[in-house]
């Protein structure tokens, strides 16, 4: 309903009036002639609010504006990212989940890999309470790049824009490892020996 709540008239002292509406608090001080701010919101407060200016005799011209407001739990915390492993290879399939901390409206999640947008694989919500819902976004993406060596993993969770936390992970880069050889010198000396011998038998055996 149309339920007045603040009320702002120049020409009368003092300016502002407020009207006892249950659930809103006005705070007077830093409210005025541009704005009206409340204090301790309530998830009840959201809905549709309406500002309504009135101009003085002769006109008495009146505009209307309204917006919905939306009230939201804030996000309190960073996301949490899993990945299946800490180092990949170009042509890997890098795969892992973002799950965002739990708030209403739930937030939105998104993936950037080296600064870039990543669409996510899935995305699932869940209530965890009466009031807030966890969001998780998967990821399944085949790795073509390393900047240095490194790549940089960002999983952003937001709510309206109003909201914003972000967890980032570097990754090495895995590269190939050339194999070693072992053994002391008299071990390779004794292979070497073997061989040799063992030439030497095949070849007696083959001219007899």
């Amino acid at each position: 309903g149309r339920q007045e709540f603040f009320r702002y008239v120049p020409k009368e002292h003092p300016h502002t009036r407020v009207f006892p509406l249950p659930g809103v608090t006005v705070d007077i001080n830093a409210s005025g002639p541009k704005m009206v701010v409340l204090r301790d919101i309530q998830m009840e407060l959201a809905g549709r609010y309406r500002c309504e200016v009135s101009s003085d005799a002769p006109n008495f011209h009146t505009e209307v504006v309204s917006a919905h407001m939306h009230v939201v739990h804030m996000l309190e915390s960073d996301p949490v990212v899993r990945l299946e492993k800490s180092r990949y290879s170009v042509g890997d399939v890098l795969r892992g989940n973002c799950t965002s901390p739990a708030s209403n409206p739930p937030a939105n999640v998104t993936w950037l890999i080296n600064g870039n947008k990543i669409n996510a694989s899935y995305i699932s919500r869940t209530p965890v309470t009466l009031n807030k819902i966890v969001s998780q976004a998967g990821l399944e993406f085949e790795v073509n790049t390393f900047t240095q060596g490194k790549m940089r993993v960002t999983c952003i969770a937001d709510v309206y824009g109003v909201y914003t936390t972000q967890t980032e992970l570097v990754l090495d880069e895995e590269k190939p490892r050339l194999a070693s050889v072992r053994g002391s010198g008299s071990e390779r000396m004794s292979q070497s020996l073997i061989v040799v011998a063992t030439a030497a038998c095949l070849s007696m055996v083959f001219t007899r």
